[in-house]
């Protein structure tokens, strides 16, 4: 046998061992006992982990004792053994490792048993060619015997540990439960073995009504595979009124607490608490994770203060869109309705799509009372057009033509964090749109449209909607603003976001010619480039606000910001670089400046205010001058200043 000269008849038989080094990475082995049909599927991941004194991995096993009277089976000792024949202490060990054992005639194909790991249940299976498969993270005395469990597909009712994981084999086993209600009768402790999800092979197609009960302790270890969670696929149903305390879940793709992949059943009054780890390397959130396709309601992520929801996304030198929330990391399209959720948990994603609750909010969909006190972090962007693909409550928004994505009284408390220099600050709801369409995103009843060119910003503006650009843009000076040609009149206090974006207007070159004509509204994010006057502030009979600048750079017109009609609507403009000549008359109101710096542009390095005007935090290029003699102008903390 395998250990030493003499002859041991009951010894266990050691397979041929497999040197530490022919495993490669992202690989599974199989070791096969010399002397029966008892094998172990052990990951690259678990060799990895192994101590470097393991140079080889082979499998100790018993041969099966088979009761026939009795209907068990038993394998006295199942271990991974070292080059030595030395036993592999696996107690610490997470990552799974698929058993398969032989079942002789104890059992018929299709016969429902356990497995038992030193008296402890650790799984259950369907009998398939006089074999069960399960999966375990180490090894001792294995039993096996017929399932306990008082569930079948006449009995729809759980209220054991035996019985839940009866209804996950069945499932697994090509039972879909379609059309039919699975009660849950009772507080479960999975007290942390190795959970095979409900659905990780085919779907759960029923409702499964929870009845207000707790499934505690959860641990699923799905390392490089996908559909990871307490279900693994759920279709055409309902998941609901169910709490989850205490889960330790990790996967590939499509990795949540309650579902991997939630696809088309509602989720409706679910609950997650407790201490919350979920890794994954993309669609991964912290209730379901990829597709969901129906509508979620009264959900609650209430957990301590060490939980966390992470996914990175970057793999051999890779890095994929990570699409990771709080709750839900992908949201399909559609007219699909996420209400009444609040969440605490953190989230973390490595590159983009990430939101303290979903990571996407595709088009048609609507959020509704939403809030979210997690913090959300993009941990390895590599350039802050990708950390800003992330917000409090959605990391981005689809922006298909036709189609409108909805927030209504949705708030964010937490903090957002890039490994990058990043423009967060209007980030509180949701991050930048993706794709090139033309969609609408509507914020508490506001409307935002994306544009691509000068005749969608125009038609835009002049329906009296706020817009965000998805590209640069360059275009004519078509318009007037009554005094000569302008690209673009803001007429009714809109927003016009700039995402980034530089916005340049052709032929409008001449004194009065202006790139933004406004009257009151709010320019941010945008660089403006061309134009004899960059944004020029006129009058409205019957729109006065504020005109406020955010974020701003004006490098190329000869006027930067100037005024001449104005109605005293105020100018307020902060984190801008202006490089020109500015002036505004009285009528444009008190102006103030913050955190801004000033320099020499096509035209002068000149600032002459006729308003009341401030400046605070602002720097200024040696050769910058400010006339202060038409109005009182004040200087607070500001720098480089020549007179």
């Amino acid at each position: 046998d395998s250990f030493g000269s003499d002859y041991d008849a009951n010894a266990p038989m050691l397979s041929v061992p497999v040197a530490r080094e022919d495993i490669p990475a992202g690989t599974t082995t199989t070791l096969k006992s010399t002397t029966s049909d008892v094998k172990v599927d052990v990951s690259s991941d678990l060799v990895g982990s192994l101590p470097t004194d393991v140079t080889s991995v082979g499998l100790s096993a018993a041969d099966p004792v088979v009761d026939t009277t009795n209907k068990t089976v038993t394998i006295p000792s199942l271990e991974l053994v070292d080059q030595d024949g030395e036993i592999i202490d696996l107690t610490n060990n997470t990552t799974p490792v698929t058993v398969t054992l032989p079942v002789g005639n104890a059992f018929a194909d299709g016969e429902l048993v356990e497995i038992y790991h030193d008296g402890v249940l650790v799984a259950s299976a369907v009998v398939a060619g006089g074999k069960v498969t399960y999966q375990v993270t180490h090894f001792c005395e294995v039993s096996i015997g017929a399932s306990k469990a008082d569930f079948s597909m006449d009995n729809l009712v759980i209220d054991s540990v035996e019985d839940l994981i009866a209804f996950a084999s069945l499932v697994n086993g090509g039972k879909n439960f379609q059309g039919k209600t699975i009660t849950l009768a009772a507080d479960l402790d999975l007290k942390n073995m190795s959970w095979t999800p409900i659905g990780q092979i085919g779907s759960f197609n029923g409702t499964f009504d929870g009845q207000g009960h707790t499934i505690s302790n959860l641990t699923v270890h799905g390392e490089g595979k996908s559909n990871i969670g307490l279900f693994g696929m759920t279709q055409n149903g309902e998941i609901k009124n169910l709490t989850v305390h205490n889960a330790d879940v990790t996967g590939r793709l499509n990795v949540g607490v309650v579902a991997g992949q939630p696809y088309t059943s509602k989720y409706t009054n679910i609950t997650v608490t407790g201490h919350v780890e979920v890794n994954g390397l993309a669609y991964v959130g912290g209730v379901g994770g990829k597709n969901a396709y129906a509508n979620w309601d009264n959900i609650t992520v209430n957990v301590d203060e060490e939980s966390y929801v992470n996914a990175y996304s970057i793999e051999n030198g890779n890095a994929y869109r990570t699409y990771v929330g709080g709750v839900i990391g992908f949201m399909g399209e559609g007219a699909h309705k996420v209400s009444n959720v609040t969440s605490n948990i953190n989230v973390f994603g490595s590159t983009c799509d990430v939101g303290g609750i979903v990571g996407i909010a595709h088009y048609g969909n609507t959020f509704e009372n939403i809030t979210c006190t997690g913090n959300v972090t993009v941990t390895d962007a590599a350039e802050a057009a990708e950390a800003e693909e992330m917000g409090g409550i959605a990391g981005v928004w689809h922006n298909q033509t036709g189609y409108t994505v909805t927030f209504t009284n949705c708030t964010f408390k937490g903090e957002l964090t890039a490994n990058v220099d990043a423009d967060l600050s209007n980030n509180t709801i949701v991050g930048a749109p993706y794709g090139n369409g033309n969609g609408t995103l509507v914020v508490d009843d506001i409307a935002h449209v994306t544009v691509s060119n000068g005749d969608q910003l125009k038609a835009a503006l002049a329906d009296n909607k706020n817009v965000i650009f998805v590209a640069d843009i360059t275009m004519a000076a078509t318009e007037s603003n009554a005094y000569g040609k302008t690209g673009i009149n803001v007429k009714n206090g809109q927003t016009i976001d700039g995402n980034g974006h530089t916005l340049k207007v052709t032929n409008a070159g001449g004194t009065w010619d202006s790139a933004i004509s406004t009257t009151g509204g709010v320019i941010k994010n945008l660089t403006v480039a061309q134009g004899f006057r960059g944004i020029f502030v006129n009058h409205n009979s019957t729109h006065s606000e504020t005109v406020v600048l955010d974020n701003v750079t004006i490098q190329g017109p000869t006027y930067t910001i100037s005024a001449d009609q104005g109605m005293n609507q105020g100018l307020v403009v902060t984190n801008c670089t202006i490089n020109g000549w500015t002036s505004y008359a009285a009528t444009a109101g008190e102006a103030k400046f913050v955190d801004c710096s000033f320099g020499k542009g096509a035209g002068y390095a000149f600032c002459r205010p006729y308003s009341n005007t401030e400046f605070v935090n602002c720097t200024f290029s040696e050769d910058y001058a400010v006339d202060t003699t038409k109005a009182t102008v004040t200087f607070t903390n500001c720098s480089g200043l020549a007179n």
